[in-house]
């Protein structure tokens, strides 16, 4: 199951987001982190929050179970970062901070997260909520001969 427009229990525009966490916080490492916090956003506010462990489990095929629509992490791998874009998950990396904030932050339409960015990091990501997460910008197709996006 693709993230890619899933509607959060059948509310059309409704939005399923991902977080990983480590102590309330962003966890560093997405590829690595042992929880998520699913958060389910409709019309700008958060209607229901879960934590979810990864215990094992491999973090892309749980994402895509959850029917999750954007990850909001800290780092990423290049490889997962771009099977989750290919797959319709939007992907805003390099932020850091409470993830109560980040939540609150987004459901209010901060949606670039801007004071959130990671120190010194000078990527901007841009994300609008009338564009299908699988047409979003950032998502690119595979390439031949790696299959990783070249920036």
């Amino acid at each position: 199951m693709s993230g890619a427009g899933t509607e959060v229990a059948g509310i059309p525009g409704a939005m399923r987001i991902a977080i990983p966490t480590w102590n309330e916080r962003v966890s560093p490492v997405l590829d690595v982190a042992r929880a998520l916090r699913i958060v389910d956003i409709t019309e700008g506010a958060v209607r229901r929050q879960t934590n979810h462990p990864l215990e094992g489990e491999v973090c892309a095929s749980i994402l895509f179970k959850l029917g999750v629509d954007l990850v909001i992490c800290a780092a990423i791998s290049t490889p997962l970062e771009t099977t989750l874009k290919v797959s319709g998950i939007v992907v805003i990396p390099d932020t850091c901070g409470t993830v109560a904030e980040i939540v609150t932050a987004f459901a209010s339409g901060d949606e670039e997260l801007t004071r959130f960015r990671s120190p010194g990091n000078t990527r901007h990501h841009r994300f609008s909520r009338e564009m299908p997460s699988h047409q979003h910008p950032g998502a690119q197709p595979l390439r031949k001969g790696g299959g990783e996006n070249q920036e």
